[in-house]
């Protein structure tokens, strides 16, 4: 009974009230204060405090704050394509992961699994979802799959290490072959254009996973994850595959410790894609840019006859747990030219990190999804007997990079809003959720949660935030977090009249207002949610078992009380009655 009624306090319908704001902005806004909203990943600061300020000046220091990365231009869809066939899953066989690598001490290792798939018919795979086991979303770091020649029983047989003394020849081969899917911690599921998918032909065909996992605490691994791939019968014009390039992976190169801004660079050289690309040229679909965890930036740019181009994707504040594809719309020709840029802060380092596989070392490296698809693959590194090292395939070079006329972006011309659309306007329903194609909680207890839309034509996003609480907001785009940001403050004031103030922060201290106000269309309104429960279900959980506990030791200790007092009424009873004392007297 009183597990129940614990239980029963704790789900009792709670309410709280919440403010919202919603707004719109440029993508850009070409104010110098501003921070524009990136392609890759966006830093987003936000903070709230539930002391309503009566005027600008009594701004109470925050009482929750935090830094999130958010990809406001990514999309995403549960919907399948209409000429979607079926399906083909790969998964590790809910097997114990050994950490027992020599060059990994204990920690990382890199986990290969073959399979073999037997189609009916040709088909192309449009969709690749992650499937990743949950016992394990803190240990999978990456996960890759490639299209094998031929794998035989004995590779098929072979779950283990992918570099280990004993790994099959023919699994390390595929290991550095076709590449069909990639999948970092933080990705979405990658859909491919519907005109364009990846190549599996009829008959058996043979797929090699490899996962990677990091793993410092050292917990026991059991797992299952890996990909699904949605596939078509029917034939799309184009073929799909995946460029590998970069700064090739060799321990002889290391970024020395105790640098805020060290940059590597890796070309795919000329001469590379002069032999290899077709004269129409490669259109690319997407990019993924990654690197672990010292990388804070990565650029992908391209040159051509000796100038430099637009870049083709930026990542100014690169986030190791959350990496992705990127949707880009860009054609490379015979004799272009590609330079992939990683600059590393390794102010935590002591010692110099080398280039490797285990998280702890360093990677720099962009794929590129791309059609039509031809095999390709190349990367450089600087050797220190014989300096710059190009490598295309198996064809190592030393190459000279080609001088070039740097890219100069065009001018950003700032387009004010309508000064009458500034002014905030308190609403009864300020929030719905249906106008806006995305949503994410900022903090973990899901009291701060954003909403947006991309007006990709117009270049403005539509958000909205909805907080716990009475007091007032902060929401802004950051570079690194506070100092540099650029944010709005905004509260609804006890007499219903709503504020909001574009600013920026300089240092630690009460963001200063903007001379130019970028936030437009705003509304204010407050609303009531209901809940089942203001406890998280660790709370209930923890509170139920110890109250079942709680019940237990009642129960005994009624069930002992009640036998104690059985006992002295029967001792009681011997002495009274004198047929037990007859009986006892016999007995004598």
């Amino acid at each position: 009974m009183l597990n129940l009624v614990v239980l029963y306090f704790l789900c009792l319908t709670t309410s709280a009230t919440k403010t919202v704001f919603t707004f719109s902005r440029k993508v850009n806004t070409c104010d110098p204060r501003d921070n524009p909203l990136e392609e890759t990943t966006s830093k987003v600061v936000w903070a709230y405090n539930d002391m309503k300020p009566t005027d600008e000046m009594s701004i109470a220091k925050h009482q929750e704050r935090g830094l999130k990365s958010v990809r406001f231009f990514l999309e995403e869809s549960d919907e399948l394509a209409p000429d979607t066939s079926g399906s083909i899953s790969i998964q590790i066989p809910n097997t114990k992961v050994r950490f027992d690598d020599p060059d990994f001490g204990g920690t990382t290792n890199y986990w290969c699994q073959g399979f073999k798939v037997d189609l009916p018919t040709d088909v192309q795979i449009i969709r690749v979802e992650p499937i990743i086991d949950p016992r394990n979303v803190k240990q999978i770091h990456h996960i890759t799959a490639f299209v094998c020649p031929v794998l035989s029983d004995q590779d098929l047989a072979y779950s283990g290490g992918c570099y280990m003394s004993d790994t099959p020849a023919a699994i390390v081969q595929c290991n550095n072959g076709n590449l069909i899917s990639v999948w970092a911690v933080g990705g979405a599921p990658f859909v491919f254009p519907e005109n364009v998918g990846f190549p599996m032909v009829a008959g058996p065909t043979y797929l090699l996973m490899e996962v990677h996992y990091d793993n410092p605490t050292q917990v026991q691994v059991v797992d299952s994850s890996g990909f699904k791939f949605w596939y078509t019968n029917t034939p799309r014009p184009q073929m799909a595959g995946i460029l590998n390039i970069g700064h090739a992976t060799t321990p002889i190169v290391t970024i020395p410790p105790g640098q805020p801004a060290y940059t590597l660079t890796g070309w795919c050289a000329e001469q590379c894609t002069q032999n290899s690309f077709p004269p129409e040229g490669l259109k690319i679909l997407s990019v993924f840019l990654h690197a672990h965890t010292l990388a804070a930036a990565i650029k992908l740019r391209l040159f051509r006859n000796g100038t430099e181009l637009k870049t083709i994707l930026d990542e100014p504040y690169y986030d190791f747990n959350y990496q992705d594809f990127t949707p880009v719309n860009v054609t490379l020709f015979p004799g272009d030219t590609l330079r992939v840029d990683c600059t590393y802060n390794s102010m935590s380092r002591t010692q110099p990190t080398p280039f490797g596989l285990s998280t702890r070392e360093e990677m720099c490296v962009a794929f590129l999804a791309y059609w039509p698809k031809i095999d390709f693959i190349a990367a450089s590194y600087e050797d220190p007997d014989y300096g710059l090292l190009g490598w295309c395939g198996e064809d190592i070079f030393v190459y000279q990079p080609p001088t070039f006329v740097p890219y100069i972006p065009p001018p950003c011309t700032r387009i004010a809003p309508d000064p009458n659309s500034l002014t905030p306007v308190l609403v009864s329903n300020p929030l719905d959720a249906s106008k806006y194609d995305r949503s994410a909680f900022l903090d973990s207890e899901q009291k701060y949660k954003l909403y947006w839309k991309i007006d990709r034509t117009n270049l403005i996003i539509h958000g909205a935030v909805e907080v716990e609480t009475t007091g007032w907001i902060g929401f802004g785009i950051s570079k690194f977090g506070m100092e540099g940001a650029d944010v709005f403050i905004g509260w609804i004031g006890e007499d219903g009249v709503p504020h909001l103030l574009d600013r920026f922060a300089e240092m630690k201290a009460l963001p200063s207002v903007d001379q130019l106000q970028d936030y437009y269309d705003v509304t204010a309104g407050e609303i009531q949610s209901s809940s089942e429960s203001s406890f998280p279900p660790w709370a209930i959980y923890t509170v139920g078992v110890v109250s079942g506990v709680l019940v237990v030791l009642a129960a005994v200790g009624i069930f002992l009380f009640v036998r104690s007092r059985r006992k002295t009424s029967y001792s009681a009873l011997k002495e009274s009655d004198p047929i037990y004392t007859r009986q006892e007297d016999v007995s004598m």
